[in-house]
């Protein structure tokens, strides 16, 4: 039994040999030729640490610089869809104390004309080189300058709440009849006309 025993041990440690002769142990493991006579951690492998440490901080920074804008994309795009989706009349009455509801409604319409990606928000750039399509006579400087009053965020888009704040800017606050006011309410009014018709209607009328 004892030279049974004996036999199997010789070969466990053939095998244990066997194995660390063709695999290398992981870094993360202690070994003890990273270790002087004093037991003092050698400088290469001190060095070596330090290289893979310095690695993976290096990665993680430029993970983060490729992830993060792409991460608070989408979380501004959720609380914009949020306020899109789920708005609370009673909070924009209060906001907007000039409006009915029904009035937020049909801007909420007019909204949708301009949000075309499904993501609850409207490029401020593109809605202003949008417009010009839609005989809109004002300068494209101008346009900025309204539509960036009301991007809160700065964020170089317009949430459902800041595009309320725009138009309610042009038909409640100012004193002047500004250009966009009027381009903004024909597409309104086209809106509104649009929404009378029944489907069958639209089908027709290519809106559909």
């Amino acid at each position: 039994m004892g030279a049974l025993f004996s036999a199997l041990l010789q070969q466990m440690n053939k095998a244990i040999c066997l194995y660390r002769t063709h695999f290398e142990q992981p870094t993360a493991f202690v070994r003890a030729r990273d270790f002087n006579a004093i037991g003092m951690l050698r400088q290469d492998a001190y060095d070596s640490w330090m290289d893979g440490i310095k690695k993976m901080v290096s990665h993680d920074y430029i993970s983060r610089d490729l992830l993060l804008p792409i991460i608070n994309k989408r979380v501004k795009s959720f609380f914009a869809s949020q306020k899109y989706n789920l708005s609370d009349i009673d909070y924009l009455l209060y906001k907007f104390p000039e409006w009915s509801e029904q009035r937020i409604f049909e801007i909420h319409d007019l909204f949708q004309v301009f949000e075309v990606d499904g993501d609850g928000l409207i490029e401020i750039a593109e809605l202003a080189l949008g417009l010009d399509n839609l005989s809109d006579m004002t300068s494209t400087a101008a346009r900025l300058e309204v539509l960036a009053s009301a991007d809160d965020d700065e964020t170089g888009t317009l949430d459902f709440e800041e595009f309320l704040a725009v138009i309610y800017e042009l038909e409640i606050m100012r004193e002047d009849d500004h250009p966009l006011k009027e381009t903004f309410g024909q597409i309104d009014a086209d809106v509104q006309f649009i929404r009378l018709l029944s489907a069958v209607q639209q089908i027709r009328a290519g809106f559909l």
